[in-house]
């Protein structure tokens, strides 16, 4: 019922918040963490999602997620060293390799 007359968006980004939320929950609780240590990491995502619905942020498609999510095609490789990864070029005329 409170759900009558709002934003089809709204809903959706509820409806899975309402999802994540208590899967995230269940998978924190059965690994055995302290209940304290749940809900504020609850509250935290929870802030997030209130967060876009205020500012009106698009909804992440399913193909986005997927893709995004490690082991995608275009996930960087982890293995390699992020100092080469992440390094500034070296300047012109700089001796060092």
């Amino acid at each position: 019922r409170r759900q009558r007359g709002q934003d089809a968006r709204d809903v959706e980004r509820a409806w899975r918040c309402q999802q994540r939320l208590y899967s995230r929950w269940q998978r924190m609780a059965g690994r055995g963490k302290p209940q304290q240590k749940i809900v504020v990491a609850c509250a935290r995502e929870l802030a997030g999602f209130v967060w876009a619905i205020v500012t009106k942020q698009p909804l992440r498609s399913n193909e986005r997620i997927q893709a995004s999510r490690p082991g995608a095609a275009d996930a960087p490789n982890h293995t390699e060293n992020p100092r080469k990864l992440y390094a500034a070029p070296a300047p012109a005329g700089d001796p060092r390799p």
